[in-house]
């Protein structure tokens, strides 16, 4: 493809494919979509040939400043489900819950329930 050699030197600068698309649409009246886009860049084998801005290693890692043992931040709500969790562990239900699910199940008012009153109980 005749735009092959300005995606390269372009990727190769440190340019966004974003970037470059989009320029190559106005300027060039090139009408590709991302994905199409990114797929091209595969099909040649760009994205591979691009020095990588991550660190690969854990030397390389220390080297820009990242912690040696990171500390994981966690949410106020997953430290609560953690302390639920573990003030309360769950039983496994037993043949009696199920009994007793399926009699509560049929003394319920299934009229009322659907026409929207809510939970009502049967007087049988």
């Amino acid at each position: 493809m005749k735009h092959l050699p300005l995606i390269q030197s372009r990727l190769k600068g440190g340019e966004t494919q974003s970037a470059i698309r989009l320029e190559l649409m106005q300027e060039a009246g090139l009408v590709i979509s991302k994905a199409q886009f990114s797929r091209y860049l595969k099909a040649f084998n760009l994205i591979q040939n691009l020095p990588s801005s991550t660190p690969t290693s854990a030397k390389d890692s220390n080297l820009h400043g990242a912690e040696k043992n990171p500390v994981p931040v966690t949410t106020s709500e997953n430290s609560k489900a953690a302390l639920n969790k573990s003030a309360n562990p769950r039983k496994p239900m037993t043949p009696a819950d199920f009994r007793k699910i399926r009699e509560d199940v049929d003394k319920m008012d299934l009229n009322a329930l659907i026409s929207g009153r809510g939970i009502v109980y049967d007087e049988k």
